[in-house]
């Protein structure tokens, strides 16, 4: 009789042990299962803006993830700055400033989120060129002049001369700031022009005309000439005159001297 009374008893006992484990092994497997879930579940999907000017400004990083997932976001380069917000909880929008690009190639740099990385992707600069100084003066007898020019870093240029009186006498072509040296050769003729191209550019010489040697010879002539002309007439006229003057005035003084013997005879 006693041990049938204590037969549900012990039943009992072993049904809430059987019961207790079992609740312990699905408490387990439930954290183990929802652990990798909840890490997938904030992985954020990041966007950036499409690529930047080369002048810099405004940009922005879209977040997408789920409401209860927290991020940080910071800048992995110089010229990608002011990151606002710098942290946030579910989706949103991180915006960020960039410097002007100062070279003539692309540029790119990370913002990151979480450990997640978005590129961030800058225009190149476009190349100018300053060339200095502009259009040139030469003298007749020509010689030599130089022209600079000033660009960024990496931009290329290129220079020729396009007649033949103006030659290159340095490196037609270079990177970034640079010069060429120009010759001139002495002009034969009267005052001309030409154009020479440096960095993308057409520039004019302008030379000064040669002496004219020859106008100043036939001046000299024409004097030479004048002058001869005035002492032939001169010498003419004087022949002219001062020989009838002188045969005419002896001629008189003759016939005055007749008269006056004349008169003493008488």
């Amino acid at each position: 009789m006693n041990i049938a009374a204590h037969r549900p008893l012990h039943v009992l006992v072993v049904m809430i042990a059987s019961a207790v484990l079992l609740g312990c092994e699905s408490m387990s497997a439930v954290d183990v299962a929802t652990s990798p879930t909840a890490a997938a579940k904030c992985q954020p999907v990041l966007a950036a803006s499409s690529n930047l000017a080369a002048a810099g400004g405004a940009g922005a990083v879209t977040i997408t993830t789920q409401p209860e997932c927290a991020w940080n976001a910071s800048s992995q380069a110089g010229w990608i700055t002011g990151l606002s917000p710098t942290s946030g909880q579910g989706s949103g929008q991180v915006e960020f400033r960039a410097d002007p690009n100062p070279r003539p190639s692309a540029r790119e740099g990370e913002i990151v989120v979480n450990d997640d990385r978005v590129r961030v992707v800058q225009d190149a600069a476009p190349c100018r060129f300053e060339v200095r100084p502009g259009n040139l003066a030469i003298s007749a007898n020509g010689g030599t002049s130089t022209a600079s020019v000033a660009t960024m870093d990496g931009c290329t240029w290129r220079a020729a001369s396009n007649v033949p009186w103006i030659t290159l006498t340095s490196p037609a072509a270079g990177t970034g700031n640079g010069s060429i040296t120009l010759s001139v050769a002495a002009n034969p003729g009267g005052a001309r022009s030409g154009d020479f191209t440096f960095a993308g550019q057409t520039l004019t010489i302008t030379q000064d005309a040669a002496p004219v040697a020859r106008a100043g010879n036939e001046r000299d002539d024409d004097s030479d000439d004048d002058r001869n002309e005035d002492e032939d007439e001169g010498g003419d006229e004087d022949e002219d005159d001062g020989g009838p003057g002188r045969g005419g005035g002896k001629g008189k003084d003759k016939d005055r001297d007749k008269d006056i013997v004349l008169e003493v005879i008488q």
